[in-house]
């Protein structure tokens, strides 16, 4: 029997203690996913040998390693989480819900969550554990508003199961990203023309296995943001001389959506930018603004708001 490459299907959930499986439920609607099931290391015994040749081998540290996208869709409703929630967690976000108001996510320094993933091959199950890794977050001109995750997760069992029934109800098709549907979007409290915005997470997944410890730790986290945008006359505003100047900082305000329910807004309010560049940008000059997101004391690198 063949199985068909568009027959796959994943299920996920936050895990209530670490690496203990939740038995997820939930589906979790991907785009352009790849999955690499056995991941670690082939040790060599190096021992000396006869003649010339290939030498024993084992293998050690199986994890496995989840890449692709989602939609940055928002819940329908708001204060409600979105269908991508577990995914934002477990990339190194806490939330904070307001009722009946937001849902917002902010990259933290300790606390990390965790998720279990079963990813389904028509009928060939994988299932992963333990699961972290880092996210960004883009709005382009044209395009759906995505995030695309990488993710890494200890390997529990490859078992032939039944193809699981998938509900993608949750999972809301956000509008594309345009004039009409991105009301706001300021650098330091200005309106700019915005071609693109990108917010890396910035963190690191590293698989960890000592005697009584198998984890995958979020490493250092150094959060980037770039912009594409047409650039102003200088008389107006100039960014090359913003560019690494110590405790010069921009602010940064997205919001993609009109409806209550539909809104996911993306905030930032200490921005270092690099060094742009130019670029042509239709008939227009643009500039691509990269920078890091400085780390403060008590406030977040950024912000991803749902409401």
């Amino acid at each position: 029997m063949t199985i068909r490459y568009e027959r796959m299907a994943a299920l996920g959930a936050v895990e209530v203690s670490y690496g203990v499986d939740p038995t997820p439920t939930a589906a979790v609607q991907m785009k352009d996913v790849s999955i690499d099931p056995v991941v670690g290391d082939l040790v060599d015994v190096g021992v000396l040998r006869p003649g010339m040749g290939g030498n024993i081998k084992a293998f050690f540290g199986r994890r496995v390693n989840l890449k692709g996208k989602i939609l940055l869709g928002a819940a329908g409703a708001a204060g409600t989480a979105p269908a991508w929630d577990f995914l934002a967690r477990c990339t190194g976000h806490a939330v904070t819900t307001t009722p009946a108001t937001k849902v917002e996510y902010t990259p933290i320094d300790s606390g990390f969550e965790s998720a279990a993933i079963y990813f389904n091959c028509e009928g060939n199950r994988t299932i992963m554990l333990g699961t972290r890794g880092s996210i960004i977050w883009r709005w382009v001109v044209g395009q759906f508003p995505e995030g695309e995750f990488n993710l890494v997760g200890i390997w529990a069992s490859d078992t032939n199961v039944a193809y699981p029934a998938v509900d993608y109800t949750a999972w809301k098709t956000p509008p594309l990203v345009g004039k009409d549907q991105v009301p706001l979007f300021q650098i330091g409290g200005v309106d700019e023309v915005m071609q693109s915005l990108e917010i890396n997470s910035g963190g690191t997944a590293d698989y960890v296995e000592r005697i009584n410890r198998r984890e995958v730790e979020i490493g250092d986290r150094i959060a980037t943001m770039t912009a594409v945008i047409e650039e102003p006359a200088f008389s107006a505003r100039n960014y090359f001389t913003a560019v690494g100047v110590p405790g010069t900082y921009k602010s940064l305000a997205l919001t993609h959506g009109t409806a209550a329910g539909a809104k996911v807004l993306a905030t930032a309010t200490n921005w270092q930018l690099g060094q742009p560049q130019r670029q042509k940008l239709g008939n227009n000059l643009g500039l691509q603004i990269p920078g890091t997101i400085v780390s403060l004391s008590g406030t977040p690198d950024y912000k991803i708001t749902v409401q």
